[in-house]
């Protein structure tokens, strides 16, 4: 009961990342809320990374959870609105398919980090699986503000004069 309530805190934050993405990617675009989110995510791991205590440990992975969420509705929407309707099938599994392998990729290097770190009773190992999470984020956030693509310009508005 215990770990399921600290483990909600996580889960909330995710939708709230989330919903505030999606209310906020029409007027800024995805680029830099995908950089932002990144941003947040590294940030939420430094403090576990920092001093691992179970407040700590919550509270960090809860701001990266945040930072997350964003970037589900960032992928989405990019992987979804560069498409043609009949294709949007394909994609929305295309997507899912990637957030799964991530997930499941990040998973394994960071354990595998944390895991080989292990000296005795010490928890080193769990630090420096934060840490890589933390890096792995400020890069993902440097590929991303290059790769993601940048918010379709707006028409000009006419002013009643003829174009030259």
């Amino acid at each position: 009961m215990r770990t399921g309530l600290l483990f909600l805190r996580v889960a909330l934050a995710t939708m709230a990342g989330a919903n505030l993405t999606g209310r906020a990617i029409g007027r800024l675009g995805a680029r830099p809320l995908a950089v932002i989110g990144l941003i947040v995510a590294a940030a939420g791991m430094a403090p576990p990374a920092l001093a691992i205590h179970p407040a700590t440990v919550v509270a960090g992975v809860s701001v990266a959870a945040a930072g997350t969420g964003a970037l589900f509705v960032v992928a989405s929407a990019t992987a979804l609105g560069q498409v043609a309707p009949y294709d949007a099938g394909i994609a929305s599994g295309i997507v899912s398919t990637f957030h799964e392998f991530g997930a499941a990729s990040g998973a394994a290097v960071v354990s595998s980090v944390a895991a080989a770190s292990f000296t005795g009773d010490t928890l080193s190992g769990f630090t420096k699986g934060f840490v890589v999470a933390a890096v792995a984020a400020e890069v993902a956030a440097l590929v991303a503000a290059v790769l993601t693509p940048p918010r379709p310009a707006q028409p000009a508005a006419t002013t009643g004069e003829a174009a030259a």
